[in-house]
């Protein structure tokens, strides 16, 4: 963002921020091919898999997706990404429409929360680590602390946007605070995709990434909706007592559905057992027939 709001202030113009993108894309694009393989069979510096690892996985679906705790989290993810979404896409219209912000500091300032986020995710993941290493927390209790300081403190802080006026200082700290704190989810709910079922961590990743990121597209689209009449204080307002919501109902799913323990259609057994379930042998069919 820093970058782009330079780029749209330079001679160059908004323009230059999409050459310049879509550049450094070629560019990683160029390395990436010659240095990265398919899997470590075919990569060149001696990476091997072990024989035990080859086989696939029977994926237990009918209990994936019936999963009270896995069908949470997903719900959890989706709403706390509705504020993350919306304030990532719509803070430097915020900035500009309402605050008055140029372009270059538009982009400066818009940066500055997800900077503060960086940063929490990494001292407070560092913190609850050794804290759990030293038998301070219990697993559960560290990602339901992580979850509610993530999800709760955020909604509060966007809540509060209104009662920083015009104060261009205090509505920058609060979204700074607001994205910042949220970095703890990364200690938090997130993790559970890799705690309920440790083999099919990426299924259920996959899963939960793809129903979280719907609120990408739908948040601007809302937020479009409210503001597009008039860009004030007041019709922002509901923007962010929108995301609030979400982030508080985010918090209320988690913190009474979550899990920490390995569901028990981790096993690879499970998988298996659904698919003997679900498949229909040759001597039924023709029992039935014949009948």
């Amino acid at each position: 963002m820093v970058v782009s709001g330079a780029l749209c202030d330079s001679w160059a113009g908004w323009p230059s921020v999409f050459f310049v993108t879509g550049g450094i894309g070629i560019l990683w694009g160029f390395l990436w091919f010659p240095l990265i393989s398919d899997s470590p069979p075919t990569d060149g510096r001696g990476g091997t898999v072990p024989d035990d690892n080859k086989s696939l996985l029977s994926v237990p679906w009918r209990s994936i997706l019936s999963s009270p705790a896995f069908l949470s989290l997903v719900l959890t993810h989706a709403c706390a990404n509705w504020g993350f979404y919306c304030l990532l896409t719509e803070m430097p219209s915020y900035l500009g429409h309402v605050l008055h912000f140029d372009v270059y500091t538009n982009g400066l300032v818009s940066s500055l929360p997800y900077l503060t986020k960086w940063l929490v995710m990494v001292s407070f993941s560092f913190w609850i680590d050794r804290s759990m290493e030293r038998g301070r927390f219990s697993l559960r209790t560290s990602r339901r602390m992580a979850s509610l300081i993530g999800l709760v403190t955020p909604a509060l802080l966007l809540a509060s946007i209104q009662l920083g006026g015009c104060s261009k200082i205090v509505v920058v700290l609060l979204l700074c605070l607001a994205v910042g704190i949220s970095g703890t989810d990364s200690s938090g709910f997130l993790c559970a995709y890799q705690e309920l079922a440790p083999n099919y961590a990426g299924v259920l990743a996959g899963l939960g990434n793809t129903v979280a990121t719907l609120p990408g597209f739908l948040a601007p689209q809302l937020t479009g909706y409210l503001t597009e009449d008039q860009q004030s204080r007041s019709s922002w307002r509901q923007v962010f007592l929108v995301a609030s919501a979400l982030y508080l109902l985010s918090a209320a799913v988690y913190l009474t559905f979550m899990s920490t323990k390995v569901q028990p259609w981790n096993d690879p057994s499970h998988g298996r057992k659904e698919d003997s379930e679900q498949a229909c042998p040759l001597s039924d069919v023709n029992t039935d027939a014949n009948a």
